[in-house]
């Protein structure tokens, strides 16, 4: 039997009449059943519910909404109508003015206003599809009730991505938005991106630095996420299990592009929605920023870990400036040690 949807997922409920067994909705609760409250399919549903909680027909369109409970998931559904469903609901339950903006083909068009000077573009990554399909093939190709295939989903398992895991992280959830600005001008812009759907992300994953104890090993390295926003062209990698004990150079390779806030003043502010909570990230070289009020409001958005965010106090960029420099070169120093 299936979690009650009426106490885990009550807003959910409201909008259920039949439930097609290969919808998104169905698919993760059938999981969550099995895995119990801590996995990525049950928190999926937390957000989706806390979203249309804060959310009318008219702010989600009950056919969008319909799709997702009745037709069969899709990478569509994933990255179109939950991402922009959940970003605008739980936005909206600290901006109460925001709306969806309806896209025109003439000029460019950020999917949702905030304030009347503040949008936000909506991103939904995915994962690598060469990936699912050789693990797919392989699987297919065994017999018998236990079956085993190595998969790299985020980065693929191609000899380049598996040799510089960090920079292929970068491509994979920012190379999109590095070719589609979506900013506008004279304006504040922030972009979310999901992390929650196919790209999956914890958000031990945002950090700069993070180290792993394995049995008697210690490994350390840099996830890329950070870098993706933060870091610049030359700044040191490590391949993936490096130690600090065992530390040979050809275990290091270079970021081959610059962060994308240092080459988008436009944009004021990166949210990160990851399985176990929402990353906030602020763009020190940015023109134009959120004023403290702004700032105390967005502190109040749901599961927000103000312990990983990225930010100055006063929001002028100059201390957060100085901070990301001084951490790029504590790294720098570690790798090289």
């Amino acid at each position: 039997m299936l979690y009650k949807h009426d106490i885990f997922f009550p807003n959910i409920k409201n909008l259920i009449t039949n439930t097609n067994k290969e919808s998104y909705y169905y698919k993760n609760l059938r999981v969550s059943q099995q895995n119990g409250l801590i996995c990525d399919s049950y928190n999926r549903l937390l957000y989706l519910d806390e979203a249309l909680n804060s959310l009318t027909e008219d702010d989600y369109d009950k056919n969008r909404a319909y799709r997702i409970l009745n037709e069969p998931d899709s990478i569509e559904i994933r990255s179109n109508i939950v991402g922009e469903i959940v970003s605008l609901g739980l936005l909206k339950a600290v901006f109460p003015e925001a709306i969806k903006i309806r896209e025109n083909n003439n000029y460019k068009t950020p999917d949702l206003r905030l304030l009347d000077d503040l949008f936000c573009e909506v991103y939904t990554p995915q994962d690598s599809q060469p990936e699912k399909e050789k693990v797919k093939k392989k699987l297919d190709s065994q017999q018998g009730p236990v079956k085993i295939a190595i998969s790299h989903p985020l980065t693929g398992s191609n000899g380049a991505a598996l040799k510089y895991p960090s920079n292929k992280i970068i491509d994979k959830y920012l190379s999109y938005k590095r070719e589609s600005d979506q900013t506008v001008s004279n304006a504040r812009n922030i972009l979310w991106i999901d992390c929650c759907q196919d790209f999956i992300l914890k958000t031990n994953d945002t950090t700069p630095l993070t180290t792993v104890n394995k049995d008697r090993q210690t490994f350390i390295g840099s996830f890329g996420v950070w870098h993706g926003l933060y870091g610049k062209k030359g700044a040191s990698f490590l391949s993936d299990r490096s130690t600090l004990k065992h530390l040979p150079s050809r275990r290091k390779y270079e970021q081959q592009k610059n962060g994308l806030f240092r080459e988008r003043a436009s944009l004021t502010a990166v949210l990160i929605l990851t399985i176990d909570g929402i990353v906030y990230f602020e763009n020190p070289w940015s023109d134009k920023k959120l004023s403290s009020d702004e700032f105390v409001q967005l502190s109040k958005l749901f599961r927000l870990r103000i312990d990983y965010a990225w930010f100055d106090k006063d929001h002028s960029g100059s201390f957060l400036e100085k901070k990301v420099e001084n951490q790029l070169e504590n790294i720098e120093y570690l790798y090289n040690l």
